[in-house]
């Protein structure tokens, strides 16, 4: 198996996790400065909440799950092929804060000397790089991929599993009667296709129609005005790919058109915002659609220099150095490190 984690999403996750409670009430400077001063911190000073947090998960999952490959995979920038495409996409993503940007870089620094694999790649986002790599190993061993960012669902496939970082995971199990594959942390969720089927409404392949019809505020995706996820979703389930659609109902009049969508308990407002035309250059109508499917859609062709071997999950070595280094004595052991300590 191979785990392919979202670094990014993943380390803020565990720093944010990890901080007092005063950091998130802080008003001003001062304050945010006094609660950091409280954060776990190594014996040369250094802030190292978020990376004991994200050594512990790691560690748990693959005690939990023992993979034979593993990957960390980072965003390399905001400026992406996507930003270029459409100047709204995550127009109020600042780059993270100074303390989240210097544990990150002591992570990566760590990770490295630990032998994990860890890569990133200049105009593209990290879930690119992912559903890339998950295309491109998933026929010679299953893959999982670890994230927060549910975008990610559209490349789930017969060997390529969701895993959602999640703390009511268990919660979230028993209320839609869905069963991991194998054991998991308590923090994952796992979607696979039929999951992703009945949780979502759709087939991980139609996730970005989703996404392209009713949009993503939080990252600016625009979508369709006034068009929400029920009617994006009602859209999708009876017509399936935007494109298929449009193809579907342009050539029709608008009566035809209404005999179609009434056979789906469709309404006449929909219709019309599907072919709303606005002023010239008006992203509305079939143009935002188009352009949000395009932006919804993960690249899978990213070029990476990357084998499967260089991805097999290290064995850790030097451990224990790292963690009298950095303060860690309460972190638990990956097994095989431990077995190493026992009976070298």
């Amino acid at each position: 198996m191979l785990i392919l984690v979202d670094g990014t999403s993943i380390f803020n996750a565990c720093f944010f996790a990890t901080m007092p409670k005063s950091y998130f009430a802080a008003k001003t400077r001062r304050e945010r400065f006094r609660a950091m001063s409280r954060a776990m911190r190594a014996p040369t000073g250094e802030m190292v909440n978020g990376v004991y947090g994200m050594l512990a998960l790691l560690f748990a999952l693959v005690d939990r799950v023992q993979p034979s490959h593993l990957a960390v995979i980072w965003d390399a920038s905001r400026d992406t092929f996507r930003r270029e495409l459409y100047r709204g996409y995550k127009p109020k993503r600042v780059l993270s804060l100074p303390e989240v940007n210097r544990q990150v870089e002591l992570m990566r620094r760590l990770l490295g000397e630990l032998g994990v694999f860890q890569c990133d790649r200049e105009g593209f986002e990290a879930d690119d790089v992912m559903a890339t790599l998950a295309e491109r190993f998933a026929k010679e061993v299953e893959v999982c991929v670890y994230s927060r960012d549910l975008d990610l669902l559209q490349v789930v496939a017969p060997n390529v599993r969701f895993w959602l970082h999640d703390k009511d995971a268990a919660k979230r199990y028993a209320e839609s009667f869905v069963r991991p594959l194998g054991p998991l942390p308590d923090s994952v969720f796992e979607y696979t296709e039929e999951a992703v089927e009945r949780l979502v409404g759709v087939p991980p392949f139609l996730v970005p129609d989703l996404k392209a019809l009713a949009g993503d505020r939080s990252v600016g995706l625009p979508g369709l005005a006034g068009v929400g996820e029920k009617s994006a979703l009602r859209l999708v389930q009876a017509y399936g790919a935007v494109e298929e659609m449009y193809q579907l109902l342009e050539p029709l009049s608008y009566e035809d058109r209404m005999a179609e969508f009434k056979k789906h308990n469709l309404t006449a407002t929909l219709l019309d915002k599907l072919f709303e035309g606005g002023d010239k250059g008006a992203l509305c109508g079939k143009r935002a659609v188009l352009l949000s499917k395009r932006l919804a859609v993960l690249c899978r062709d990213v070029p990476l220099e990357a084998e499967l071997d260089d991805m097999r999950l290290p064995r850790w070595s030097g451990l224990p150095a790292v963690f009298a280094k950095l303060g860690f004595k309460k972190l638990k052991l990956p097994r095989w490190e431990r077995q190493q300590a026992l009976f070298g």
